[in-house]
């Protein structure tokens, strides 16, 4: 069980980082480029708006919008670069890397009952 907190933190560090670097990067691409709209919740304009828009791409959760803003109102490549990499990096590598240590956790449980319950068979056979 230790080592699946070790594996954890190891992930989410892994996840901060990307976070910060991906923060830091559309920090420096769109910061202050698009035109002042109320309607446009998700900017990087700040370090603090820059992170919400990063976890909302991440989480998948309405980042096209913010894609299609920024892909009109700035330079269309580096924005596609930016967000598909994001996307790919984001959702698809760590997920499955979380994924692989859910699966990791649930078949050392299973090992576990397996050898527990054989135990407690031979147990009974031997008191027969």
């Amino acid at each position: 069980m230790i080592g699946t907190f070790k594996d954890l933190a190891i992930i989410l560090m892994l996840i901060s980082m990307l976070i910060y670097i991906y923060v830091l990067i559309g920090l420096e691409l769109f910061a202050y480029r698009l035109p002042h709209d109320p309607n446009v919740h998700s900017t990087f304009d700040g370090f603090l708006n820059s992170f919400l828009s990063v976890f909302i791409v991440l989480t998948n959760d309405g980042w096209s919008q913010i894609f299609l803003t920024h892909f009109k109102e700035t330079n269309p490549i580096s924005t596609s670069i930016y967000f598909f990499s994001l996307l790919g990096i984001g959702q698809y590598l760590i997920l499955n890397l979380l994924i692989a240590i859910i699966i990791e956790n649930f078949e050392y449980l299973s090992v576990k009952n397996d050898l527990i319950n054989k135990i407690n068979n031979m147990k009974s056979e031997e008191e027969a």
